[in-house]
């Protein structure tokens, strides 16, 4: 952001950060929704930037700790 008074930049934040975290909390709220909630274990597809976020937050808020994830990209398995 760029201040009105002097022009400079005071905060940045990375956009596709946030795109990502809001897409992984999506997922989440709408895995919050299904039948499924009670299960303790759960598989993410794609281990990038929003499987990232996501399993976070299944960890952090509805307290799963066993992830099954599968990712087609050596690269991205190397993350894991």
């Amino acid at each position: 952001m760029i201040d009105t008074h002097d022009n400079f930049i005071y905060a940045m934040f990375d956009v596709c950060s946030l795109s990502s975290f809001r897409t992984a909390a999506i997922s989440v709220l709408s895995y919050n929704l299904t039948t499924y909630k009670n299960q303790k274990n759960v598989g993410v597809f794609g281990v990038g930037r929003i499987g990232f976020y996501t399993t976070y937050i299944l960890n952090k808020y509805l307290r799963i700790n066993e992830f099954f994830c599968y990712d087609p990209s050596e690269e991205s398995k190397k993350t894991i």
